[in-house]
C-alpha cells in the first residue's frame, strides 16, 4: 500500500513540474514577444512592404564623427545603390519607391523663446524620411517634412516645451537659435521601450532640419554635420542582399562604421548568437556614436537574448519532464497490467483444475492449494 502512494506522490509531484516549467516557458515567450514588439522603428521594413511580394530589410550604419559622413556621402551612395538595384534587375513599382532613407546628426543649441532661454539643448538634425522610420508619439502639432519649409520648422519634446513655454500646446509659435527663428511644428513625447529612458537622457530635446542645422553651425548645406546614422529600407531578394550592399558601399568599416541589420535583430537565430557574444560585446572596440534609439534596441535584443534562453530552459526542462511522468505512468501501467494478467492467468488455471478433476475428489485442500 506504502508503495503505490509513493508512486502516485511522484507521478503527481513529476506532473507539477511538468506544469510550472510549461507556464515559465510560455510566461518567457509572451514577454519576448511584448519586449521585441514594443520597439516599432525596428519594423518598418515589414510596414513599407505592405501586401506586396517583394522582400524589403532594414539596414542602420551608425558613423565615427571623425569620419565627416555628410550629405555628399549619402548621394554617392545612392548613386551606388542604384546601380547594384539596376544590376539585380530591381525595379521600383509604378507608384511608389524602390527604397526609402534617412539620417541623422547629433549636437546641442541654446533655445530662446519670448518666455525662457534653454541652453545645452539636444539637437537631433534629421533628414530624408526621418519621421517614417521614427514615429514619436505626438503630443501636439505635426512632423516637419524634408523640404524648405521643414528648414524653418522645429519638433520639441516635451520636456523641452515646458521649459521654453510652460506648456505643450505650442504649435505655431516661434523659437530662435543664433538669432535665427524657427517655428514649432508639434511637441512629442519619449518613445517607450526597454532601456528608452536611460538611452534618451532627462535633459531637453529638439529634432530640426538637417541642412538647418548645418548652417546654424557654418557647414556648408551641401556637406553638412558629421552624420552619425544612416537608415534604409531596400530590396532583398535574398539574404544578405541589402545589407551587404551598404556595408560594402559606404567606404568605411570598423572601427569608423558599424551596420546592423534590424530586420534580422530579434530573430531566434540573432539572438542566440548575440548570447554566444554576450560578454565580448561589454567592450567596445569602435569608435562609433550611437543614438538613443539604437542603444535602447540593443538593450532589448539583450533582455530578448535572455528571455529566449530562459524559455528554451524551461521548455526543455518541460518536454524532459513530460517524457519522464510518460515513462512512469507507462511504467506504472504496465506492473498493473502484470499482475491483472497473473490473476487471470490463475483463474483460468483454476477453473481448469476444477473442471478436470471428478466432483467425488474435489476438496477443499485441492482448491486451496492452487491458491
Amino acid at each position: 500500500m506504502n508503495n503505490v502512494i509513493s508512486r502516485r506522490l511522484v507521478i503527481w509531484f513529476v506532473c507539477a513540474a511538468a506544469l510550472a516549467a510549461v507556464c515559465l516557458a510560455l510566461t518567457g515567450l509572451s514577454y519576448y514577444r511584448r519586449t521585441r514588439s514594443a520597439l516599432d522603428c525596428q519594423y518598418m521594413a515589414k510596414e513599407w512592404k505592405g501586401s506586396g511580394e517583394t522582400r524589403y530589410d532594414m539596414i542602420s550604419a551608425f558613423f565615427d564623427t571623425d569620419a565627416s559622413v555628410n550629405k555628399n556621402n549619402i548621394n554617392t551612395f545612392r548613386m551606388t545603390l542604384q546601380n547594384k538595384l539596376d544590376e539585380a534587375s530591381i525595379t521600383a513599382p509604378e507608384t511608389g519607391r524602390m527604397y526609402i532613407d534617412c539620417w541623422s546628426a547629433k549636437g546641442s543649441a541654446g533655445i530662446s523663446s519670448n518666455r525662457a532661454n534653454v541652453s545645452n539643448v539636444e539637437v537631433y538634425a534629421v533628414g530624408g524620411d526621418y519621421f517614417y522610420f521614427h514615429q514619436l508619439p505626438l503630443e501636439s502639432g505635426w512632423y516637419f517634412n524634408d523640404d524648405e519649409i521643414g528648414k524653418e520648422a522645429i519638433l520639441l519634446d516635451e520636456t523641452a516645451a515646458w521649459q521654453l513655454f510652460g506648456g505643450s500646446d505650442i504649435t505655431g509659435m516661434t523659437v530662435t537659435i543664433n538669432d535665427i527663428p524657427f517655428t514649432v511644428s508639434g511637441v512629442v513625447l519619449p518613445q517607450q521601450g526597454s532601456g528608452y529612458e536611460e538611452a534618451y537622457g532627462g535633459g531637453p530635446h529638439a529634432y530640426m532640419n538637417y541642412e538647418a542645422y548645418s548652417a546654424l553651425n557654418s557647414f556648408d548645406v551641401h556637406s553638412g554635420e558629421p552624420i552619425i546614422c544612416y537608415e534604409i529600407i531596400l530590396p532583398s531578394p535574398v539574404t544578405n542582399f541589402a545589407f551587404d550592399i551598404v556595408k560594402n558601399n559606404f567606404g568605411l568599416s570598423p572601427p569608423q562604421a558599424a551596420y546592423i541589420d534590424n530586420t534580422a535583430r530579434f530573430k531566434p537565430l540573432t539572438l542566440y548568437k548575440r548570447l554566444a557574444t554576450f560578454f565580448g560585446r561589454s567592450v567596445r572596440t569602435d569608435r562609433v556614436v550611437y543614438p538613443y534609439w539604437e542603444n535602447s534596441a540593443s538593450v532589448t535584443a539583450d533582455i530578448c537574448a535572455a528571455l529566449l534562453l530562459l524559455t528554451t530552459i524551461f521548455g526543455a526542462a518541460a518536454g524532459i519532464i513530460v517524457v519522464v511522468c510518460i515513462i512512469i505512468i507507462f511504467t506504472c501501467l504496465r506492473h498493473k497490467f502484470r499482475k491483472i494478467k497473473d490473476k487471470a492467468v490463475e483463474h483460468i488455471e483454476e477453473l481448469s483444475y476444477l473442471t478436470k478433476t471428478p466432483a467425488k475428489n474435489k476438496t477443499y485442500d485441492d482448491f486451496d492449494s492452487k491458491i
